[in-house]
């Protein structure tokens, strides 16, 4: 093994054929692919990097490659830091962005559950939260604005259960298509415009998958069941300007691990019960889950999309592909205005991204290549995967450099090389890898 077992782990690894022989939905390649990948995540056996103390020789670390799949709970905290800093850089400085979220009613759960496996499903959800941000803007200003915003599926609710919903980080304004200004979105009735809005949209959406005559009857009483439309959150407050607090911010509210091994408060092996807590957004209070494992672990499977599935897309002035033209086009927009003092001093920070070393530090208080026997920093010796074997040696590196005949370098130590960290970096450029 990797790393050394949690409870999570252990409840998928002990019971995972059980739960695909009760849950047939479940019994397929993909789940098997990520379950396994989530049990032996950091087992050197299947890959490991290796760092070495190139000024004494006495010291090695080795740390073995990471899972990335969608269930693993220490991925997934490197996932979230990791895609806090890309959203990070595609936000605009100088814009005020907003966050909404836009949720399904209860009544079409089983419809969303029963189409989970494809992509079809999500990305018409995708494409309905797009138009609907777009008709909203167009309905409060009267104009057609261009705007941008950057939307992320969420499959679960608090305590698990399976609810996807959408998160939006979304521009306060747009860009003026007949005149080029930059608009800003100011205060306007949400409860009244909202809601009815995002009930017209998704209802719409719903009859466009499904157009049988029971899909149609659901739909219909909808319409009666909720006159004042359905429930969406749009904070009325600003997302944080600041990096500090929007890093938090957005690693809270975009992407995140369903669960943490502390929130686990119990699990009986014999009963095949999982107890765990869970913070209830409506009374703000800890609550308490006991269920069976077989529930635990679908609760927990069913946050895994569709293969090659994207999370996260950008939209409008925020999609990639344009983002320095619409870094332009923002900026020619807002000189044709005249700001107040708050939306000048609005901007986005930029974050630097987290490296093995950096997390390690952050999180354990203690710096992980620092050789414990003469204070130096460790570098990077060895690459191993099992695939290829030994894909990068540092010793056989330098003995190219020096034209040495094999075996001549024998130990790191004999090595001693002041400056490793140029050969290191060339071998990343060459693999057209982030050091």
């Amino acid at each position: 093994m990797g790393r050394e077992e949690n409870l999570y782990t252990k409840i998928f690894k002990k019971h995972w054929i059980e739960f695909k022989q009760n849950k047939q939905s479940y019994a397929t390649a993909d789940y098997d692919e990520v379950v396994s990948k989530m049990i032996n995540c950091g087992d050197p056996k299947f890959g490991y990097i290796e760092y070495g103390c190139t000024y004494c020789g006495e010291q090695k670390h080795r740390i073995g490659f990471t899972c990335k799949s969608p269930l693993c709970l220490s991925c997934g905290r490197v996932n979230s830091e990791n895609f806090v800093f890309k959203v990070m850089k595609k936000l605009h400085p100088g814009i005020i962005y907003r966050h909404l979220i836009l949720t399904v009613p209860d009544q079409l759960l089983r419809l969303f559950y029963q189409r989970r496996k494809t992509k079809d499903l999500y990305n018409e959800f995708y494409k309905t939260g797009w138009e609907y941000i777009q008709d909203v803007f167009h309905r409060v200003k009267k104009k057609r604005l261009r705007c941008g915003a950057i939307i992320v599926l969420h499959i679960t609710g608090r305590k698990g259960n399976y609810r996807p919903h959408l998160h939006i980080i979304v521009m306060n304004g747009g860009i003026d298509l007949i005149t080029g200004k930059w608009v800003n979105i100011g205060y306007f009735p949400y409860e009244k415009i909202l809601p009815k809005k995002w009930q017209w949209h998704l209802l719409n959406m719903i009859k466009r998958l499904d157009a049988s005559q029971e899909t149609k009857k659901l739909v219909d009483s909808l319409w009666k069941k909720y006159p004042k439309g359905f429930y969406n959150n749009f904070k009325k407050g600003d997302v944080p300007s600041k990096s500090q607090y929007l890093v938090a911010y957005l690693s809270k509210y975009l992407f995140r691990p369903q669960i943490s091994v502390k929130r686990i408060k119990e699990y009986n092996g014999e009963k095949k019960r999982v107890v765990y807590e869970y913070a209830d957004h409506r009374t703000g209070k800890t609550e308490i889950e006991n269920v069976s494992v077989i529930d635990f672990i679908g609760r927990m499977a069913q946050q895994v999309l569709p293969k090659r599935f994207h999370r996260v897309k950008y939209y409008g002035l925020q999609h990639g592909k344009n983002y320095q033209r619409s870094k332009v086009q923002i900026e020619n927009g807002m000189k044709k205005i005249k700001l107040s003092k708050r939306d000048r001093d609005q901007s986005v920070f930029r974050v630097a991204k987290n490296n093995y070393q950096d997390r390690m530090k952050l999180w354990t208080g203690t710096d992980p290549l620092k050789c414990p026997s003469c204070g130096h920093q460790m570098e990077l010796i060895i690459i191993w995967t099992k695939e290829k074997g030994i894909v990068f040696d540092l010793l056989k590196e330098y003995q190219k450099r020096a034209q040495s005949p094999p075996g001549e370098l024998k130990t790191l130590k004999e090595v001693r090389p002041t400056e490793p960290r140029d050969i290191i970096e060339n071998f990343y450029e060459q693999l057209d890898l982030a050091l």
